[in-house]
């Protein structure tokens, strides 16, 4: 065959994928059923239970309330006071008692909630700290972390964070609207993320809000004793607060004023616990302690919470018996009273009228001397 014979041959047309539709959409739909035979029959959320106790409690999303809706449950009523001249912390019977005798209801990363855009596994509330504060919650924890150059708020990353002066200026309007209440406050100082935090820049943050400097109750030193709550009360240093895991405060270089070392001051129980049972199985050993040491030091802390915080175990930890008998065994293991008790999901507790009740009988018995 001649080449121009060749040249004025026609283009043969490319095979057209006429069945190339349907056989994905054959692909798709077999994909979908094979995930859906997994997801319901295949034992994966065993075996990732077996490596993340608990796992299984996450799926299900962390409900964040409508913030123009009620709190999920009542708030009990915590003021009891028939005057405001006799009244500290919302009792009129435990004004002459030493700040570290009486029990402090407290929430562990108490700016972490969900209506704050913290979710599992970061999140330890439903509500915030704002509503922490009106329900009767006096012991407040907070993790200051220094991230992209900031000073924020943060529970483990700085993915998810919260400015410092928002909860500061909001436990400020708290005090300036309850002249009876205290505050205790522990700051943990995380020095694993963007940058360790200074507590220079903690004690500027502070400054920089107006009214909360004034607040602050300075110590004086370890071997002294701590204030009662009327004298708090009527010199209106109505914030104690302490850190740690930060620079430990020494005479040559000394902390801001108001900003004292926790573990001078105070010892605390383990932290870590995988499971509610380990909490509750061996309460020689979930009450010993941890951090901090026995000796002079008049702060006894209680943690009670998982290391991962899941709603269905803090309500396990949170009922008003679980809460009496983790106070009397740690107290009575340690010969001390317990001052402030921190927990998970405080909105789904009974930690509130616990400590009422145990604030109250302590000055009844006091009275009695």
């Amino acid at each position: 065959m001649s080449s121009r014979s060749q040249t004025n041959l026609p283009t043969p047309e490319p095979k057209k994928g006429c069945c190339s539709w349907w056989m994905i959409v054959l692909t798709v739909v077999l994909l979908a059923v094979v995930g859906v035979l997994v997801w319901q029959f295949a034992p994966w959320k065993e075996a990732a239970e077996k490596v993340i106790p608990g796992f299984g409690d996450s799926l299900a999303p962390t409900p964040v309330p409508d913030p123009n809706s009620p709190p999920p449950t009542p708030l009990p009523p915590f003021t009891e006071c028939e005057s405001t001249d006799n009244c500290c912390n919302s009792l009129d019977t435990i004004c002459d008692l030493r700040v570290n005798e009486v029990l402090f209801a407290g929430t562990h990363n108490s700016f972490s909630s969900a209506d704050a855009g913290f979710r599992f596994p970061l999140g330890n509330h439903l509500l915030k700290i704002e509503d922490q504060l009106k329900a009767g919650y006096r012991g407040i924890n907070l993790d200051m972390c220094g991230c992209a150059g900031d000073l924020v708020l943060c529970h483990a990353s700085c993915l998810i964070t919260r400015k410092t002066n928002v909860v500061f200026e909001a436990m400020v309007s708290f005090l300036d609207a309850n002249p009876s209440e205290t505050l205790l406050v522990t700051m943990e100082l995380n020095p694993d993320l963007d940058q360790p935090v200074d507590l220079s820049v903690v004690y500027a943050d502070m400054e920089a809000t107006t009214g909360f400097v004034d607040y602050l109750y300075v110590h004086p030193d370890a071997n002294t004793e701590w204030p009662t709550l009327r004298e708090l009360r009527d010199s209106n240093k109505r914030m104690l607060v302490f850190h740690y895991r930060g620079p430990v405060c020494t005479d040559t270089d000394p902390c801001p004023d108001g900003l004292h070392y926790w573990f001078e001051h105070a010892f605390e129980t383990p932290f870590q616990f995988s499971t509610v049972d380990a909490i509750t199985s061996d309460y020689s050993e979930s009450c010993s302690v941890d951090r901090g040491g026995g000796g002079s030091r008049k702060f006894f802390g209680v943690n009670h919470f998982t290391s991962i915080a899941f709603q269905n175990r803090a309500e396990d930890l949170g009922t008003a018996a679980m809460l009496e008998r983790r106070i009397d065994e740690c107290s009575t293991l340690q010969n001390q009273p317990v001052s402030v008790l921190s927990l998970d999901f405080w909105s789904k507790t009974d930690l509130i009228q616990v400590v009422q009740d145990h604030n109250k009988a302590l000055a009844q018995r006091r009275a009695a001397l």
